[in-house]
């Protein structure tokens, strides 16, 4: 998600910028206090669908990766009179279908978002983002120690997201906008 750090000393606080997914997302960022209430992520929804640049109508659709704590405040917001469908797929993950005026939204809890970034959920239109190669598979032979009885080999790739159409998707996070 959020890549290799990439440090910034051009200004009087040294900082690390970050490359990964989260920071290409810029155009729609929710930050919200400590909960998600409903008057603030149904706004968001909509500017998350605004764009209506798709050639088959399929823009209503998107995948969220959120935290568990983002996970306990949809739950919160469908039992204030929402609905919120629990699909097992055939990988035992759970999914939570959120379908809100047309706009469905696939929540699926991410461990590592839960573990390293509570109450943060990355919000994407699959359609446009994309693995890239950076450097090809290659397979690198005889890695093992010199003293060892066994041979070891492994294979390397280095990959990355590309993100098109920016304003497609977004991100939740917890705190006030900066």
């Amino acid at each position: 998600y959020r890549g290799d750090g990439i440090l910034d000393t051009t200004g009087a606080d040294p900082r690390t910028t970050l490359t990964g997914v989260i920071n290409q997302i810029t155009s729609n960022v929710l930050y919200y206090g400590s909960s998600l209430a409903a008057t603030s992520l149904f706004p968001f929804m909509t500017n998350v669908h605004a764009p209506k640049y798709a050639t088959d109508g399929k823009m209503s659709r998107r995948l969220v990766l959120a935290s568990a704590g983002i996970l306990n405040d949809i739950n919160n917001i469908a039992m204030a009179n929402r609905r919120v469908n629990e699909i097992v797929t055939v990988y035992g993950m759970d999914v939570t279908k959120f379908v809100w005026a047309g706009r469905t939204w696939d929540f699926v809890e991410d461990p590592i978002l839960s573990d390293l970034m509570p109450g943060w959920a990355v919000i994407v239109q699959p359609r446009y983002i994309k693995l890239r190669e950076f450097r090809p598979t290659r397979i690198e032979a005889n890695i093992q120690a010199n003293d060892a009885d066994y041979f070891k080999d492994q294979l390397l790739t280095e990959l990355g997201l590309e993100v098109t159409l920016e304003e497609l998707h977004g991100v939740m996070r917890p705190g006030v906008a900066p």
